[in-house]
């Protein structure tokens, strides 16, 4: 499939399921949730691996309860809940 096949196709199964209202809702979430990426991304850009891991493991520390890893980059980056709990 191409591109252009694929955004039609992904369009047309929000707004069969969602709606056009709530299909456009969901767009827009998606590029809110994306701009809090990139300032996110630029304000760690520089730290340590250490710094940055360290901040994953204080991120699982607040939430108990989520996913267990995080996906960066198409990177999953897993979490030890276990140690994180300590």
């Amino acid at each position: 499939m191409t591109d252009k096949e694929i955004l039609e196709q992904g369009m047309d199964c929000l707004m069969d399921t969602l709606g056009i209202v709530e299909a456009e809702r969901f767009i827009s979430l998606v590029w809110k949730e994306h701009a809090k990426y990139e300032q996110w991304k630029g304000e760690y850009e520089n730290m340590s691996d250490e710094e940055w891991l360290a901040g994953l493991a204080e991120f699982a520390k607040q939430h108990p309860d989520d996913r267990s890893y995080v996906k960066i980059d198409g990177v999953k980056y897993y979490l030890d809940k276990e140690s994180a709990k300590e």
